[in-house]
């Protein structure tokens, strides 16, 4: 991904009822039909930056938690989950 500086500054916080978690805000904004760069990480230097969008980290959330289910690590029932279904 290049960066695109038409994009940046563009993440908008939703003011969503569900959003409850960072995993809820980036799956939120992967669901978009625009996809813009949500984060940056440094490679070289100051100025040579890796960019990723909310789809790419929820691709790369994903891929770590199928790996970690692999490796035997039994998924969480979300919290909000939990207080949603006790209510």
């Amino acid at each position: 991904m290049t960066f695109d500086p038409a994009s940046f500054g563009k993440l908008r916080l939703k003011s969503h009822d569900s959003l409850y978690t960072i995993d809820d805000l980036i799956r939120s904004h992967a669901a978009e039909p625009e996809d813009f760069t949500l984060i940056g990480a440094p490679l070289k230097g100051l100025t040579d930056f890796e960019e990723y969008s909310a789809r790419d980290v929820d691709r790369f959330a994903d891929a770590a938690a199928a790996r970690l289910q692999e490796m035997g690590l039994k998924p969480a029932v979300r919290l909000v989950q939990q207080q949603t279904t006790l209510n």
